[in-house]
């Protein structure tokens, strides 16, 4: 915590203590962990780790960067079609293999019963990413073409 200060040459300067990169880093990697791997909501994580609100708001902020910068990036239809053919493709695979497996007389019927409960998890987790990633990049594009209209309106008023 900062001290306050006592004269004012000390108010020109920094009263922050010591700062600690690789600390820091170790808190990243440790909010990401509580809220993706323990599905921790971010109060929860906030609370475990016991680092100030902002602080944590401001590393929570680090930590997703690169997903919030995916996200904004302008997907084209073409490449969401292209998620979709991948995405037909493996669950045709899938499909293949079951039916593959479902005639093999060595597969005993509780390992045919887990394949087939592993494959239907594994089709709606793709499924559900892809219903993540088409429909973020939808709202995504139109915030920013509502925003872009709100700049324009702003510079036709002025």
């Amino acid at each position: 915590m900062a001290k306050a200060p006592e004269t004012e040459r000390e108010e020109s300067q920094t009263t922050r203590g010591r700062y600690y990169k690789p600390l820091r880093d170790q808190t990243i990697r440790q909010i990401r962990k509580l809220i993706v791997e323990e599905g921790l909501t971010p109060s929860e994580a906030q609370r475990e780790l016991q680092i100030p609100e902002r602080s944590f708001h401001r590393y929570m902020h680090i930590c997703f960067q690169p997903e919030r910068e995916v996200l904004a990036a302008r997907i084209s239809d073409e490449e969401i079609m292209d998620q979709l053919a991948i995405l037909e493709l493996r669950i045709s695979k899938d499909r293949r293999d079951l039916i593959t497996a479902a005639n093999d007389p060595d597969l005993e019927p509780r390992q045919l019963a887990a394949m087939v409960d592993a494959y239907n998890l594994a089709a709606e987790l793709a499924s559900a990413i892809f219903k993540i990633h088409s429909q973020s990049s939808y709202e995504v594009m139109e915030e920013r073409a509502r925003n872009s209209l709100a700049v324009q309106q702003e510079e036709q008023q002025q």
